[in-house]
Parts: structure tokens; C-alpha cells; sequence
């Protein structure tokens, strides 16, 4: 029995190793790899795109030659210093390494924005379909990118491909509709990965190394830019305009003295990673943030921590900003208390004026005019300019 029972964990474990999926290498077929100089440029992958290059019908080659001969008309010819695809997938079921930098290197399409993972499939000229091996090693990968990546089954087409190419400008992958048997193998191999289909969010560990603040006092309206250096702790590239974008947040949630109309996006919560910038796992990199010297004087500190754009925060990235604030030459007034909670401000000193907008109690404002009946006339930042009544002020 006992030796029975070993058996059949042995068949087991043979047979999940002929089903795992091996991705062969580029150093398997004797490319030069000192040819590979690629400019990183990651993103998270949104989609998966799988395109049929076939064979020419006058030159007598087999897709390993095609393979390797791909790899220098790209790299050498094109000057792209690698292959502008993630994966190749032979008639035979082989997968090869495309591109060194992995799924999330970016390669960039024609008229398109997309980040899709780019999977070529090397076939005989005249192919109208996968072949029985090619769908089930296709069938493997798809569902490893897509777990991987979090790209859902309906993000995965096929497409034909072709190169846009231009003078003195980088290459790009243009992509169109692709006809025939090749959209039912697709719906075929979603239909068997659904089963297995359980993306795994990518976890992401972040420290806040440095705070620098530029010494001296400020004075309102006056600006700092404060260098944040932030360390990626975890395993993935951290991504800009991504869910997992790290935001700074106050920790109180109450509304931050330093807040920048036009740079935050809130009074609590404020962007610093620039449009299209990355984290890789292990990095420190350095951003800037920028502070509003606020209408309250002294040292004025606030702590802070990171979240990301679910709301969810980074546990142990808290941290501490801190300004010496000197008074501002004109008179401040702080608004107080009212029945509403709320006080308007109108374009004119009468309480019959327009009403132009609305303060809360405790904001702070710059006295630009006083009136004998009773109205102030303030600064309310961004050049514009409001009268409210006085008596719900106080002089600060």
C-alpha cells in the first residue's frame, strides 16, 4: 500500500513538472547579448496582446532562425537594443524570452496608450490557427501574466502586428483587428484559465528615509519645496498613476496648514511621484513636495503618513513636517463660529452683495479693507478677493 501510495505522489509531481511552463532564454540560441542596452521604461502592463508573425513563404528558415533573426533586425537595424515584444511562442509550444527587462518594460504603440504584454507567436505562412501545442503552453502563460499582473481575461486579444518605423524616431507597434479562427482559439483558452484565474494584489512595503525642509523662516504667501526620499521595500516596481501611487496624508485627516491650492489634491492628502516615474524594488529615490507657508506663526508642525490612491496606508511611513512661520506685515483675522458652520462671502461690502463663495470656521485670511458697516474685505488667495461681515472674524 505504502508503496503504491508513493507511486502516485511520484506520478504526480512528474506530471506537474511536464505541465509547468519553461521559458527558454535568449542565451539558449547564442544571441549576443552585449547587443541589449534597453532604456528602462516601466509601467504596470494593462492588457495582453498576442500576435501571429508568420513565416515568409520565399526564404526557408525555421522559427528559431526567424527567432534569432528577429532579435538583430530589432535590436541592430532598428536600433532598439532588444526585442519590442515580452514573450515568443513557436508552433511547437516553445516559449522564449523577448525582451530582458520583463512584462513590465513598456513598449510603445502607434496612436495608442495602452501598456499591453506583447506575445508573439512564430508560425508557418500559412497558419490560420494555433496548433494543439501552442494553445496549451499559450493557455499557461496567458494565466501567469494575467495572475500576475491583475489583468482581467477580458484585457486579452489577438491582434496583427506590424512596426511603424520613421526616421531618427523610436519604433513603434502598430496593431489591427485579426480575422478568422484566431478569436475562437482566444475565446477557447479563456474559457479554460477562468478556473484558475485568482490575480494576487501586488504587496508593496515603503519608508520615508529623509525629510528635507530648507532652513530660515517663511512668511505667507511664500512656497517651500521639501525633498521627500522614499524607499521601496518590497519585490515590485512601484508605479506612478497606479492605484498603489503612494499620497502624502495628514494622520489627523483634519485640514493641513500647508495646503497648496493647485498642487494638493486636497487639504489633507497631496501627490509628489511625477507623471510617469517608478520605485524599483531596493531604490531610494527623492521627490519634491510643496508646502504653503500658512497664515499661523511660529513653528508650526504636522505628521503625516503614505497611502495610496485606495486610501489604504503604508504601515510604518510615518513622518513629520515642520516650518517657522514669521508674521505677515498685514492684519489676519481668523473666521469664527456661526449658525450655519459656514460664513459667505460676497463681492461687495452690503449684505445685499452677490454671494461669490463660502469660509469655514478656524481658515485664516489676509485683512485687505475694513467698513464702518460692519464688513471685511479679505484676501481669499488664487488673486481673488471677498467681503464678509465682520463681526464672525476675529483679529489674530
Amino acid at each position: 500500500m505504502k508503496r503504491l501510495i508513493f507511486s502516485l505522489l511520484l506520478f504526480l509531481l512528474l506530471f506537474n513538472k511536464v505541465q509547468a511552463l519553461d521559458i527558454l532564454p535568449k542565451s539558449n540560441f547564442a544571441i549576443d547579448m552585449s547587443l541589449i542596452d534597453q532604456i528602462e521604461n516601466y509601467n504596470l502592463p494593462d492588457s495582453i496582446i498576442v500576435a501571429p508573425l508568420k513565416l515568409p513563404d520565399d526564404v526557408l528558415m525555421q522559427e528559431i532562425e526567424l527567432y534569432s533573426g528577429l532579435f538583430y533586425y530589432q535590436s541592430v537595424r532598428l536600433n532598439q537594443n532588444d526585442f519590442l515584444a515580452h514573450y515568443f511562442l513557436t508552433s511547437d509550444g516553445q516559449v522564449l524570452e523577448g525582451n530582458s527587462l520583463g512584462v513590465e518594460q513598456r513598449i510603445k504603440l502607434h496612436e495608442s496608450t495602452a501598456k499591453p504584454v506583447i506575445i508573439v507567436y512564430l508560425c508557418k505562412s500559412d497558419a490560420t490557427d494555433l496548433t494543439p501545442s501552442a494553445k496549451s503552453s499559450l493557455g499557461k502563460l496567458i494565466l501567469s501574466i494575467a495572475n500576475a499582473q491583475a489583468i482581467t481575461l477580458d484585457k486579452i486579444s489577438f491582434k496583427e502586428m506590424s512596426m511603424y518605423v520613421k526616421t531618427n524616431e523610436p519604433v513603434l507597434i502598430k496593431f489591427a483587428e485579426l480575422p478568422g479562427s484566431w478569436q475562437a482559439s482566444l475565446k477557447e483558452i479563456t474559457l479554460e484559465i477562468a478556473k484558475d484565474y485568482k490575480p494576487v494584489p501586488k504587496q508593496y512595503s515603503l519608508a520615508v528615509e529623509k525629510v528635507v525642509i530648507p532652513p530660515g523662516n517663511i512668511v505667507f504667501p511664500a512656497t517651500v519645496e521639501v525633498a521627500l526620499t522614499i524607499k521601496n521595500k518590497s519585490e515590485h516596481v512601484l508605479y506612478a498613476e497606479t492605484d498603489y501611487e503612494p499620497l502624502i496624508s495628514k494622520l489627523d485627516n483634519s485640514p493641513s496648514k500647508f495646503y497648496l491650492n493647485g498642487s494638493w489634491l486636497s487639504q489633507t492628502q497631496a501627490p509628489f511621484m511625477s507623471t510617469g516615474s517608478s520605485i524599483k524594488p531596493g531604490e531610494s529615490r527623492t521627490f519634491n513636495l510643496q508646502l504653503q507657508a500658512p497664515l499661523h506663526f511660529g513653528l508650526i508642525s504636522e505628521e503625516y503618513q503614505l497611502i495610496n490612491s485606495l486610501g489604504q496606508a503604508y504601515t510604518g511611513s510615518t513622518f513629520s513636517l515642520a516650518l517657522n512661520v514669521n508674521r505677515p506685515e498685514a492684519a489676519v483675522v481668523e473666521i469664527t463660529k456661526t449658525e450655519t458652520g459656514q460664513l459667505n462671502v460676497r463681492d461687495g461690502p452690503w449684505a445685499s452683495s452677490n454671494i461669490i463663495g463660502r469660509v469655514t470656521p478656524g481658515q485664516r485670511f489676509l485683512v485687505l479693507e475694513r467698513t464702518d458697516s460692519g464688513f471685511v474685505k479679505l484676501d481669499m488667495g488664487s488673486g481673488k478677493v471677498g467681503w464678509v461681515v465682520s463681526k464672525y472674524t476675529k483679529t489674530i
